[in-house]
């Protein structure tokens, strides 16, 4: 069975990680990018956790050491559970699926209820690359063939056509003009492999502008 790739605002949002090796790193290392404010509980902490943890600072990342507890679950909009212990894992995975809490068991694909992507992550454009939880391996493979088709000017260029999008949507009533001129709008910047120019920009806005 296919998963359905929601993307959602994690900023601000809470999450819960049980466990602190490598694996709990690699998780807390990509979420921290999304703005959630995070919680890792865990009786042991890998040391790049640990200093992972002392650059962000306790808004963003907080670590307890300790054994899990119940009310950690208390307000958690997803839990990961990547502890060595199978059967803790499975016993949090119950306990969020009753309180219907979104939650990822690394490497226990039944207790799942949502899988952690393959990453690839330029500013805001991102993909998240999913085997279905069969081959996570397969997934990094397709994430670092993924990334070599991004080039880095997406970033900049993303960002100006979401900002003469507001313009086009102000200027253009017509739904198709919107959409060739916006298309028109991206060819250039590819073309151009960056930036496109304010006059140039404006020239293809007030050519569709006029059409309508």
């Amino acid at each position: 069975m296919s998963y359905f790739p929601f993307f959602i605002d994690l900023q601000g949002q809470q999450g819960l990680i049980v466990g602190g090796g490598t694996v709990a790193f690699r998780k807390v290392q990509a979420l921290l990018e999304f703005g959630v404010q995070l919680t890792v509980v865990s009786l042991e902490f890998s040391k790049a956790l640990q200093e992972l943890a002392d650059e962000q600072g306790q808004a963003e990342i907080t670590l307890q050491k300790r054994t899990f507890q119940e009310s950690d679950l208390d307000g958690q909009l997803f839990v990961i559970a990547a502890t060595s212990d199978e059967e803790l894992n499975h016993r949090i995975a119950q306990l969020c699926r009753e309180r219907q809490i979104l939650v990822n068991v690394v490497d226990q694909k039944k207790d799942c209820s949502f899988y952690f992507p393959a990453l690839v992550k330029r500013e805001e454009i991102v993909i998240g690359i999913s085997s279905g939880g069969r081959s996570p391996a397969l997934s990094r493979r397709l994430r670092q063939k993924a990334e070599t088709l991004i080039p880095d000017y997406y970033q900049d260029l993303n960002n100006q056509l979401g900002r003469l999008r507001e313009r086009v949507l102000e200027d253009i009533a017509e739904e198709d003009s919107r959409k060739r001129c916006l298309e028109e709008l991206l060819q250039e910047g590819e073309r151009r492999q960056g930036i496109i120019p304010e006059e140039t920009a404006e020239q293809i806005i007030c050519h569709y502008r006029r059409a309508t």
